[in-house]
């Protein structure tokens, strides 16, 4: 998360038994009219709401505690919701990245990554999923010795398409506010494949 730029926030307990959490850790589940669940990643839809931390056991576990929690009728269906989590955590992260990216809030390439991490200015590392292993070691390296987190939450073409260049397998985050976005997505992205 950018070092300059705190957000208050407040805190809620995960439904699915992951303690108590700032709300930017978690996901916001709300009951629509139609009694169905909805994620609602602006926190600004109506209704009854859970917060849940972004890993699969815990999703699982409040999804089986919505129907009492909610006052559903039935528990939703668990692969289904995480499919929809998945996509559109995806969706939003690569959203994100691509508006980073006309603003200068991002850099690309491992060379530039690099030595932004030298200098201070990345906070965080995004590594394709197929980066490499050489140029992922490397990387590594550096940013976790500099106190940088790494997420690898998307592809090579997928990071591509979202940053309008071709062959991107590195994405440095500046301390930018425009980097909450990215890094919010991309833990809690992160945090679903766990």
């Amino acid at each position: 998360m950018p070092k300059g730029h705190p957000v208050a926030s407040k805190s809620y307990d995960c439904l699915g038994g992951g303690g108590t959490h700032p709300e930017a850790d978690l996901l916001r589940f709300v009951v629509g009219p139609d009694g169905k669940i909805y994620l609602d990643l602006t926190g600004k839809l109506t209704g009854k709401a859970a917060y849940v931390l972004p890993k699969k056991k815990y999703i699982n576990a409040a999804l089986a505690s919505m129907p009492q929690a909610l006052e559903l009728d039935k528990a939703p269906d668990s692969a289904q919701v995480l499919a929809e989590v998945k996509a559109q955590l995806t969706k939003r992260f690569l959203g994100s990245l691509g508006l980073a990216r006309k603003s200068g809030g991002v850099v690309l390439g491992t060379d530039k990554v690099c030595e932004n991490l030298q200098k201070g200015y990345v906070t965080d590392v995004i590594l394709a999923t197929d980066t490499a292993e050489h140029t992922a070691s490397k990387v590594k390296n550096l940013a976790y010795a500099l106190g940088a987190k790494i997420f690898s939450v998307a592809d090579r073409e997928s990071l591509s398409t979202a940053l309008g260049q071709k062959n991107c397998a590195v994405v440095g985050i500046l301390d930018k506010p425009q980097a909450r976005p990215i890094f919010e997505s991309a833990a809690r992205l992160q945090g679903l494949m766990k």
